[in-house]
């Protein structure tokens, strides 16, 4: 879905941010969804490069480059965003400034988002979403009931109702059967 969201007359240049393990399979999906654009593999902390309009390519989170600047027009796809969802962490600053020079943002995972409210607030803060949805840190907080503890850090109470609603600007959100209603369901078993 995220490559048939790009201009089919491969016009964009398309940087695809995601783990190691999918370099060649957004590559492969490419040629099959996005035939327009020629899509490589960057490997290596030194094989970074910006993609040329027309060009797809896809590079390991592990290996981005700390920029100053992003160029005019780059699409970024983020797969498996979670990779990014600690904001104190150095690849999640670094997705943060590749993501807030681009002109479109997409950011998929099939992994559940919110283990912690931390981890939505650090996703939303890479992808440059976080002032759309929350406003700010202060807001973020009073909306999910964070209180200071005693260590420093904060606690969390249950999110207000207008969460959800906010989240809707940005995020659409999807269950298995939604999208796979063919695929069985899960078999528990007691051994």
């Amino acid at each position: 879905q995220a490559l048939c969201s790009l201009p089919q007359d491969g016009s964009a240049a398309v940087l695809v941010i995601c783990p190691n393990s999918l370099k060649y399979n957004w590559v492969s999906e490419a040629g099959k969804w996005a035939p327009g654009y020629r899509a490589a593999v960057l490997s290596g902390k030194g094989g970074f490069r910006w993609p040329a309009p027309g060009e797809l390519l896809a590079v390991n989170y592990d290996i981005l480059p700390d920029v100053d600047s992003v160029p005019a027009g780059i699409t970024i796809i983020c797969d498996e965003i979670q990779y990014a969802k600690n904001h104190k962490a150095k690849r999640s600053q670094r997705v943060a400034k590749i993501c807030g020079g681009a002109v479109k943002v997409v950011a998929l995972t099939g992994t559940p988002v919110m283990n912690r409210p931390f981890d939505l607030w650090g996703i939303l803060n890479a992808t440059g979403m976080a002032r759309e949805v929350f406003g700010g840190w202060s807001t973020f907080l009073r909306l999910f009931g964070a209180e200071k503890d005693r260590w420093g850090g904060y606690s969390f109470q249950r999110p207000g109702p207008e969460v959800a609603e906010r989240l809707r600007r940005v995020m659409v959100w999807r269950l298995r059967a939604e999208v796979l209603p063919d695929l069985p369901g899960k078999v528990h078993s007691e051994i």
